[in-house]
């Protein structure tokens, strides 16, 4: 199902910023599974010259893509020209394409790069989920790599400003990055509640839909409405009743390590994960809760008790709270 991107001014204003000039550091993005992250980036690298200027191009790599070197690679209009020259990278290759890409950026930059003139022109590179394809034990030796490769490239190509953007969902990987110096490190959240209703408004909504409930169960994640949607036929029942089952092993395993009482806490009160630390990381590993940190466009995500957002910790999505909540036998706060 394709739909039309909405909103997002903000964080596409600030990219564009970040982009228009040369950086210390790379851009490290994370967020909540499904918020639109990819889809930000990918609206960003199509509309890269008109946001940044004529003179910008970029490339954008989906590490997880498996197969197919054309659904793994996105650029800029002014480096299409470049993709046929990429096919024999990847040709024969064991692993997923996106992978490659991802292991391999200074040669795939260096294919695309020699066959365009590229002195005093601005470079935007991103590598979408590389946590999930490259492993959580690499991501520190990668933030690294990619920092030191932009130097790289602005020597080799003289380029004017050279910016890189890595993405993720992966809450536990903020503390390899935080642990360094090698990253700018910004939050991208779920979509507000007006750009929520545009997207609402892009489906079939069937007659008396309670909008406030979807809202209320989804908050603002486009990837779960879209599931809802598409899977659920529009049902919340069943979408809870299927996300309770799913996070029934996660709430077993809690209350066998003695964690029932802190998971209740985190649900009634998702800062009470600082006082959690064993329930806190059960919660990360299983990309249940994110730590909060300053967004793209540097404002603070607004707490919301009914949301499950507070000032230093957030459910990903209120679905995934109430499916916990619902184990344990008491609705949150």
């Amino acid at each position: 199902m394709r739909i039309r991107f909405v909103d997002r001014r903000v964080e596409l204003e600030a990219l564009a910023a970040w982009a228009s000039r040369q950086r210390e550091l790379p851009l490290y993005l994370y967020g909540p599974e499904g918020c639109g992250k990819t889809r930000l980036v990918k609206e960003f690298v199509a509309r890269v010259e008109e946001l940044v200027g004529g003179d910008t191009l970029a490339v954008y790599i989906d590490a997880l893509e498996e197969s197919s070197l054309r659904s793994a690679i996105a650029v800029s209009a002014g480096l299409s020209p470049a993709l046929d020259a990429l096919e024999d990278l990847v040709a024969g290759l064991g692993e997923g394409v996106g992978r490659v890409l991802a292991k391999q950026l200074t040669r795939l930059l260096g294919r695309i790069l020699s066959r365009t003139a590229m002195s005093g022109k601005k470079l935007v590179v991103v590598v979408d989920d590389v946590v999930g394809a490259l492993g959580l034990e690499r991501v520190e030796w990668y933030i690294k790599w990619v920092y030191e490769a932009s130097w790289r490239l602005l020597e080799e190509y003289g380029l004017e400003a050279a910016t890189f953007i890595v993405l993720t969902s992966e809450g536990r990987s903020l503390e390899k990055v935080w642990s360094h110096s090698h990253a700018a490190t910004f939050m991208v959240w779920n979509l507000g509640r007006q750009a929520f209703e545009e997207l609402v408004e892009q489906l079939s909504v069937p007659e008396g839909l309670d909008r406030e409930a979807v809202w209320r169960l989804l908050g603002g994640n486009p990837r779960r409405l879209l599931e809802l949607v598409t899977v659920y036929d529009w049902s919340l029942e069943a979408m809870l009743d299927a996300y309770t089952e799913r996070l029934r092993g996660v709430v077993e395993y809690a209350a066998q390590e003695g964690l029932t009482g802190a998971l209740a806490r985190i649900v009634e009160d998702p800062d009470a994960a600082a006082e959690a630390y064993r329930a806190k990381r059960l919660l990360l590993e299983h990309n249940l809760l994110l730590p909060v940190s300053t967004m793209l466009g540097f404002h603070r995500l607004e707490p919301s008790r009914s949301l499950g957002v507070g000032r230093h910790y957030a459910w990903q999505t209120p679905l995934l709270r109430e499916a916990v909540a619902k184990l344990l036998g008491e609705p949150p706060g």
